[in-house]
């Protein structure tokens, strides 16, 4: 747990405490319910998928002849990937970005012997073991489970991308599990944007790079504190 903020005030701390702890509760609390929403979610679209639609078809073909080529023609390593997903929890998650609220989940991009993936953190049902991904881009924006995407240079150093790119790889390689508790205080887990976050803060040795969101007094990272940073430059952002 994060140290407790010191104020000029004197409060009773029993009912500080009291107060934050209520707080944090309060919010995680819905975060809960998201998660039970989003296992619902994930049963149906199980049966639904059995009686794949023609619309699904033609998106589908539409996705694999012009929007991935497109996509993956533009990326480069060190970018950064966003896309909006299809379920109520990727809703709600991106209501919580307070200027942009287009995505709800973001990664890395990094080219592996001329193929895309993708480093990121995400929990779920469908990612049991809770350990950081190393996903194909394909798979990450495949339409079945995303609508949106967006691509965006960071606009820093080459140098400074491969360290973080070196850092992701080594979390991933070390089994980083997704942080279910959304704290930022420690680094043994994380969740998506903290990863990103924290990459680019050890990369470039400053922690005042991406500045979080704090909310009921629980510092959290939105996707657009990511995309949003000064200098960053959005490439493409597509509908499909």
């Amino acid at each position: 747990m994060p140290p407790p903020e010191t104020t000029d005030r004197v409060i009773n701390p029993l009912f500080s405490n009291s107060l934050k702890s209520s707080a944090k509760l309060k919010f995680w609390h819905c975060f809960l319910l998201f998660a039970t929403l989003y296992s619902c979610r994930q049963s149906s679209s199980v049966i639904n998928g059995l009686h794949q639609s023609e619309t699904d078809t033609l998106k589908l073909g539409h996705y694999k002849n012009e929007v991935y080529p497109r996509i993956e023609s533009l990326a480069k390593t060190g970018y950064i990937i966003t896309r909006m997903g299809k379920d109520i929890t990727s809703l709600l998650m991106s209501k919580l970005n307070p200027e942009d609220s287009s995505f709800s989940h973001c990664g890395v991009i990094s080219f592996e012997h001329d193929s895309a993936f993708v480093y990121h953190c995400i929990g779920g049902e469908w990612n049991p073991d809770q350990k950081m991904k190393r996903e194909w881009l394909f798979h990450f924006l495949h339409p079945a489970d995303s609508k949106r995407t967006g691509l965006f240079d960071l606009k820093i150093p080459d140098s400074t991308k491969m360290a973080m790119i070196h850092q992701v790889r080594r979390w991933h390689r070390e089994g980083l599990q997704f942080d279910m508790d959304f704290n930022l205080q420690t680094n043994d887990k994380m969740y998506c944007t903290e990863m990103v976050a924290k990459a680019l803060q050890f990369a470039s040795g400053n922690k005042e790079l991406i500045t979080p969101l704090t909310i009921d007094s629980v510092k959290f990272i939105p996707v657009d504190r990511i995309i949003q940073r000064k200098n960053s430059k959005e490439i493409l952002r597509m509908e499909y």
